[in-house]
């Protein structure tokens, strides 16, 4: 009986396309946005949960089957080309070009499941690498409705959801076309996208009505000197740890709208932890990584593993840390790391800007440290020089709070956070902890200091010009529908 149907349904497809009730090859919706479902995979299957779909060959430009709700599409790969099963029967002939199922009536809800998660709009598989490439064809406000709650939390400010909105917004347009086959990935190398599945919060209508309060607003750079203007590289982070970081700080481009600002507001991830008991948001904003002697040479190993150039330095010795501008001399505003040395018994071996944070694992360069060797401790100064420390009974420091905090003999750790350029433990080291603040690589927005700024009562427009423009509100950054 299905087998029946199957072939009822090509001979109606047959005569559909030629009196014209089926579009062969449906026109690029220009507001749409192709994300990266997967890729690597050799069979990739999907289910038809809302709405009708079109499935089709855009190599022949002539369709496959008409989808309905139930129907599941499995496609493998064979060598060069692909073949395709409905609901478990084989569908005839082969497929070496892109097969996409397109919904037939966008302005109604169609969703796709695909890997357990549901989707809005359409999806395209083809061959890339020797490996299928699956790939949500979505509008872009449908696409945000799945991003947004995911990125900076569903329980976010209205003022802090609509300031993701915009921002995330720009970031994909930023991207569009970039690649030829898509042009954003679904995880956290590009915005984390949780599909239609992410609706499904129950603060996902907040999100929904961010995105729709803002619908087609990005954020533009207007260039002075040449006098034009341009969508801006929107990239964001969790967490500044209370000052954000110029560009070529952290990656190697000097963009006017990606410099430091204070971000004082980061802190409010604690009083979300004091509140709800979320410990993960306590530690966006401060946070500590300890290492043993062994955890440190581990750590290295595997870095190895993975890295273009490796780290050769022999039994570990010591490290020193540069907290400097891209000349070389003048600090960071941030006091962020931007060159840590490791040194060793067979060299010395440095690591620039962001990819410190991937020796050992750190949520952000924005760090110092500290050390113990047998009963000797390194504390760096106010003024940058390091003093060991023999008994910690009579020393005292300054604590968050600018409060004046007494060390006894039972603390395992003292630090004191000088304005210094350069950190450099000193002594036989046996272990090594890393304290610090923020999470992620602290260029453009961070999102516990949005949070905190709507909060306090400032507008989307407001977070943005203050991340992206200093603050300055002079017309150099705005927001304008694309």
């Amino acid at each position: 009986m299905r087998k029946n149907i199957i072939k009822l349904m090509l001979i109606f497809l047959f005569v559909a396309v030629f009196f014209g009730e089926i579009p062969v090859l449906q026109a690029k919706n220009e507001d749409n946005i192709r994300v990266c479902l997967s890729q690597g995979t050799y069979s990739a299957v999907f289910k038809i949960v809302h709405g009708k779909y079109t499935f089709q060959d855009t190599g022949t430009r002539l369709p496959i089957a008409v989808l309905t709700p139930g129907d599941t599409v499995s496609v493998n790969q064979a060598g060069k080309i692909l073949t395709i099963s409905i609901n478990g029967i084989e569908m005839p002939g082969s497929y070496s070009g892109v097969l996409s199922a397109v919904p037939e009536d966008e302005r109604k809800l169609n969703v796709f499941s695909y890997n357990n998660t549901l989707y809005r709009d359409g999806i395209t598989l083809n061959i890339d690498s020797g490996s299928i490439l699956v790939v949500n064809d979505i509008d872009i406000e449908h696409y945000l409705y799945g991003v947004v709650g995911q990125e900076i939390g569903y329980t976010a400010p209205e003022e802090a959801l609509k300031a993701q909105a915009v921002v995330s917004r720009t970031f994909a347009l930023y991207h569009k076309g970039r690649n030829l086959k898509y042009d954003i990935g679904k995880d956290t190398s590009a915005q984390l996208y949780g599909g239609y599945s992410a609706e499904q919060n129950i603060n996902g209508q907040k999100v929904i009505d961010a995105v729709d309060d803002t619908r087609g607003k990005v954020i533009f750079y207007h260039n002075n000197e040449t006098g034009k203007s341009e969508i801006i590289q929107a990239v964001f982070h969790s967490n500044a740890g209370g000052y954000t970081e110029n560009s070529e700080n952290v990656w190697n481009e000097a963009l006017p709208y990606l410099r430091a600002v204070p971000s004082k507001e980061d802190k409010i991830a604690e009083t979300y932890f004091y509140e709800t008991g979320e410990a993960w948001s306590a530690s966006c904003y401060r946070w500590e990584k300890s290492f043993t002697l062994a955890q440190i040479h581990e750590a290295i190993q595997n870095y190895n593993l993975k890295a273009s150039t490796p780290i050769r330095i022999g039994e570990f010795k010591s490290i020193n840390l540069y907290r400097v501008n891209r000349d070389g001399v003048t600090p960071t505003l941030s006091g962020r790391v931007t060159r840590m040395e490791l040194v060793g018994s067979a060299g010395t071996a440095n690591i620039y800007r962001d990819n410190i944070r991937s020796v050992f694992g750190l949520k952000s360069t924005k760090f110092d440290i500290v050390t113990k060797g047998g009963s000797q401790w390194a504390v760096r100064g106010g003024d940058g020089k390091v003093s060991s420390v023999e008994n910690l009974d009579s020393l005292s420091v300054i604590d968050g709070e600018l409060n004046l905090v007494r060390l006894n003999n039972s603390e395992e750790m003292c630090q004191v956070i000088g304005e210094s350029g350069k950190s450099k433990l000193t002594g036989d080291i046996s272990g090594i902890t890393f304290i610090g603040q923020g999470y992620g690589h602290g260029v453009g927005m961070s999102q516990w200091g949005a949070r905190g700024m709507a909060q306090k009562g400032y507008d989307y427009k407001e977070i943005i010009d203050h991340y992206y423009n200093q603050g300055r509100d002079d017309g150099t950054v705005s927001v304008e529908r694309y």
